[in-house]
Parts: structure tokens; sequence; C-alpha cells
């Protein structure tokens, strides 16, 4: 039996955009960038089950996207929505250093109008650049 309670809602959700599918992937991507899913909760509900670690070849096509399109989302979409597609979609289980680059391109190019989106690079920046260095260490 369904769960009617938003709580019921969010874990549906998570559990949809899990799904190691390529055509789920890509109608959650289509969602996230159009109508989305309803509330904040939803929305943050469904992105936090569209990343995982373990499908990262499935998602290997949406890490160029979402640096192609966040700068956009953060000028076209309230805050809210925008530090929740950030949070959600940036592909932080890919600890590599095309990720730090990418993410430094990034705030390189962002302005300083968009002091949400900088800071938000910042931290990702710092915390990729610790992982980084710590599995080097870990590797030697």
């Amino acid at each position: 039996e369904r769960d009617p309670s938003d709580r019921g809602q969010r874990a549906q959700l998570r559990c949809e955009t899990a799904v190691p599918d390529a055509g789920v992937k890509a109608d959650a991507w289509e969602r996230f960038n159009g109508e989305g899913y309803g509330s904040r909760y939803l929305n943050q509900a469904a992105m936090s089950g569209f990343n995982w670690t373990h499908q990262a070849d499935l998602l290997a096509p949406y890490v160029d996207t979402f640096f192609e399109q966040v700068g956009g989302i953060f000028v076209e979409r309230d805050r809210e929505f925008a530090t929740v597609f950030y949070g959600g979609l940036f592909p932080r289980y890919r600890v590599e250093q095309d990720t730090l680059d990418r993410a430094q391109a990034l705030l390189d190019e962002t302005p300083e109008e968009q002091a949400v989106l900088q800071r938000m690079l910042r931290e990702v920046i710092d915390d990729l650049g610790r992982a980084i260095a710590c599995r080097e260490f870990a590797a030697s």
C-alpha cells in the first residue's frame, strides 16, 4: 500500500529517479529543467535519487549538461530552486581533477551578482581539492 503522506511521496520520487535506466534519467532531467516536481521538498527528493556513485557511467552525459545549465538556472529560476538544483545535481560523486577544473572554470566566469552560486562553487572546490589530495596521499 502506498504512503500518501509527503514523506511517502518523497521516498517514492527518490526511488523513481534512482532507477538505473537511461530513459528514467532523461525524463527526470527534463522535468528538473521544466515544471519540476512541485514543492522544494519534492524537487529535492527527486534530485537526491538521481545521482548515485555506482551509476557514474549512466550519469556521465549529465555532468556536461549540469555545468552548461547551472549558471542559467541561477539567473532564470528562484534562489530556492537554484540551490536545490545545485545541491542535488552537482556531480560530487566524481572526485576527479576534471570536475574540480570545471567547477573552477565556472566560478571564474560567474558574475559577482551571483554570489550564492559563487559561494557554493568555492565550497565544492575546496571539498573536491581536499578529497583529491586525500586520495592521492592514500595511494602513495
